[in-house]
């Protein structure tokens, strides 16, 4: 069996393209303590990824456990009442 050198060793391709990340908008949703199956969802703010969304995530779990999240794409469709509702009040 012949051996590669790494100077004439082929490089790897990747199995499948990686895509550009998307930005996201991250909504989080508090339990109201008079009802625990009633959740107010505040937006967070807007993300370079969803990777960092899901870091401060975390660091909101550590004050709240019971936390709900939701992480909309930056660039809906016009229908997306939901994202458009966030993003109005982070302007706000």
């Amino acid at each position: 069996m012949k051996t590669q050198h790494p100077h004439s060793a082929k490089p790897m391709k990747p199995r499948y393209p990686t895509k550009p990340p998307k930005s996201c908008l991250l909504a989080v949703g508090y339990c109201r303590p008079d009802n625990p199956l009633v959740y107010e969802y505040r937006p967070i703010g807007h993300f370079p990824t969803k990777t960092a969304a899901k870091q401060r995530i975390e660091e909101l779990k550590q004050e709240a456990p019971d936390l709900l999240f939701l992480i909309l794409e930056t660039n809906p469709s016009k229908q997306a009442a939901v994202y458009q509702k966030f993003a109005a009040a982070l302007k706000a």
